[in-house]
């Protein structure tokens, strides 16, 4: 029933309109049914906590925020934990904060932390932040400014790549406008994952210097996006970072020449190439790669003076060190390219990221004139339990192809229902509950017991992915070649689990 009303009042809130939040949701609270279903019930939870945020961050009513939200105890809350409860913790923390009759700090702050872990636990990166800001905030009031100016570090890029304008107005404040450029203006955070903001840390550091880098990671996580931000980060524009797709200069059947410099036809101003798919760069191109290195970078590697001419970025997916061994790729450019080496995780091992990537690309293919798209938390859910094998890029895709569907409507809201199958088919849980062996199985020599249980939980999980190899990997814990190496010694047959759209399909994504 509320669904799409709370999908609608987020984006109200993401955009700063609080007091129509408040217009929009206040008549609900009164309306609502006495004794509403278990999952309405949730839900009008849900509208007293969006109200509540609404109170919180825009007439600072900090009286009603107490009225409207439940009481929860941060010493009592249960396991699992719920998005209503941790939001309850969280805005009962913020009133703490801006209470001005009666502030308690430190009772703010353990609610927010206990709002932080259960935000945590249900991978809802999209609230992640407003805990933070909170915290942010408590310090800055007991005049903890280095603790304060730390936490911040973590959470500047991720308001900005959520396109939360309330969040910005907040962070604004709080830092007294001194937000660094790129983190407002910046468009390729594809890592807003909160792992004590260790990745955007680790890129802010390899931005420094002239040194090549090198990006790795599975196809279609962002490494190009990321290489835009790392580029971004030293106050380059956007029209200052050249791609080239070295897949494409491996199918050509025209001479290439590598625009290293103004003679091979560089454009002026450009700050930064980068190498898509580096391992597939033909021989002859390897060579002009490596000698611009050497004359460029070589002599100054281990110093931090700038050089002439663009910083090398390259990409790539697969194991270059194995192309080194066969001879395919040359080994002193691989030493070069390496030198600074930035890891981008999959998606699924970054599962914060997903309302975040989600609500950015709603806003993104936004349809003209239409103020904004809602995602409903039917829909987050889902997206949730889904392994995304096809990384951010599936997901981009996915958010368009949705989006497609409701153009006509007033005010799009992203739903179950316009979710592919593959989605909406993730179970809640995968766990997969095995029989004991059976009495025959007992004369069996050991090493036949242990292959003849291996396969079938190979068999399980191929099964419940749909025969989708690298997700299959992932969940086993094993590399992809790994778990092709026990499927060709097993003779499982992997192609019996995938359906007839994934047998004839190209890979997923880049």
């Amino acid at each position: 029933m509320y669904s799409h009303t709370i999908a609608i009042a987020r984006c109200l809130l993401l955009e700063g309109r609080t007091h129509e939040v408040v217009e929009m949701l206040t008549p609900l609270l009164h309306e609502q049914n006495t004794r509403p279903a278990a999952r309405e019930a949730e839900r009008i939870v849900l509208i007293r906590c969006l109200l509540a945020q609404a109170h919180v961050l825009g007439d600072a009513r900090i009286d009603v925020v107490k009225r409207t939200l439940p009481q929860v105890d941060a010493k009592q809350h249960t396991s699992p934990s719920t998005l209503p409860a941790a939001l309850s913790l969280l805005w009962l923390g913020w009133a703490h904060i801006l209470d001005e009759t009666n502030p308690n700090i430190p009772s703010a702050i353990h609610l927010l932390r206990s709002s932080y872990q259960q935000l945590e636990q249900l991978h809802r990166g999209d609230y992640l932040y407003w805990a933070q800001i909170g915290h942010a905030i408590a310090l800055s009031k007991l005049g903890q400014h280095v603790q304060m100016q730390d936490l911040v570090d973590e959470i500047m890029t991720c308001t900005s790549f959520a396109r939360d304008e309330l969040a910005q107005t907040w962070m604004r404040t709080l830092l007294q406008d001194e937000l660094a450029t790129w983190c407002i203006k910046s468009q390729n955070v594809m890592n807003a994952s909160y792992s004590k903001g260790a990745f955007l840390k680790e890129c802010k550091l390899v931005s420094e210097g002239n040194a090549p880098l090198l990006f790795t990671g599975e196809r279609g996580v962002g490494k190009e996006s990321t290489g835009r931000l790392v580029h971004e980060m030293e106050n380059h524009g956007p029209e200052t970072f050249l791609c080239i797709d070295c897949e494409t200069l491996s199918t050509s059947q025209y001479p290439f020449k590598l625009p290293l410099d103004a003679a091979s036809g560089l454009r002026d101003g450009i700050k930064t190439i980068f190498l898509n798919h580096v391992d597939q760069l033909p021989v002859q191109l390897q060579a002009e790669l490596l000698s611009y290195i050497e004359s460029r970078f070589a002599a100054t590697l281990s110093k931090a003076q700038p050089t002439s001419g663009p910083r090398i970025f390259s990409a790539t997916s697969v194991d270059i060190e194995r192309l080194v061994q066969e001879g395919k790729f040359d080994r002193n450019l691989y030493n070069y390219l390496q030198v600074n080496r930035l890891h981008v995780a999959p998606l699924r091992s970054r599962t914060s990221d997903i309302p975040l990537l989600a609500l950015h690309y709603a806003h993104q293919f936004c349809p003209s004139g239409v103020p904004f798209v809602g995602i409903t938390e039917e829909a987050i859910s889902l997206m949730l339990r889904y392994s995304w094998p096809g990384n951010v890029r599936q997901l981009r895709n996915e958010m368009e192809r949705a989006i497609s569907f409701l153009a006509s409507e007033p005010i799009p809201v992203i739903d179950s229902r316009v979710l592919p199958e593959a989605i909406r088919a993730q179970k809640s849980t995968t766990r997969i509950k095995y029989a004991p062996l059976s009495e025959s199985s007992e004369s069996l020599p050991l090493e036949e017991v242990l292959a003849s249980t291996e396969k079938r939980v190979i068999e399980d999980v191929l099964a419940l992915t749909h025969g989708q190899v690298s997700v299959s990997a992932s969940r086993l814990g094993l590399t992809r070649q790994g778990l092709y190496k026990k499927i060709k010694r097993l003779g499982i047959l992997v192609s019996k689990f995938q359906d007839e759209t994934k047998q004839n399909s190209p890979e997923l994504l880049n």
